[in-house]
């Protein structure tokens, strides 16, 4: 599957609410999850280290003419088929925070793959392994907070 088939199925269960930066936040941190708990990407399209946070160059595009207002849209009818990883989906839309500035700091956790490869710019690919790894290294901040 594809990113933007990702993003169009978070428009449809969001009802049109979120905007371009939400959209991609929540792929960011839906993919990261799903990674940690499958070992399998939800889809294969990569990130890259933008100022904002890490963005799925496709979907971006796709989403650029709503500027900040909320995606009502992606003018495609594919969506993520029943799978782990639109429960992903739906789990990350429900679960975490929609406020853009709390996502924001969420995915610019300075332990965490955009840190890694964000320069100053934009354009960097944060290869899955480096989310897989930030997965690992937040589940053992977590744990250590518990401890």
């Amino acid at each position: 599957m594809n990113a933007i088939s990702a993003a169009a199925t978070l428009v449809d269960l969001s009802g049109g609410t979120l905007t371009n930066l939400q959209i991609q936040k929540i792929l960011y941190l839906a993919q990261m999850f799903h990674l940690g708990e499958t070992q399998e990407p939800i889809f294969s399209d990569d990130f890259q280290a933008w100022k904002l946070g890490p963005v799925v160059p496709a979907v971006y595009g796709k989403a650029k003419i709503y500027g900040n207002k909320p995606v009502t849209s992606f003018f495609v009818d594919a969506r993520l088929p029943e799978s782990s990883g639109r429960e992903m989906l739906k789990r990350a839309y429900s679960e975490l925070p929609k406020s853009p500035t709390r996502l924001v700091a969420i995915t610019h956790w300075d332990g965490g793959a955009w840190a890694k490869h964000y320069i100053d710019g934009f354009g960097s690919t944060i290869p899955k392994d480096d989310i897989l790894a930030e997965y690992h290294a937040r589940e053992a901040a977590h744990n250590a907070r518990q401890a």
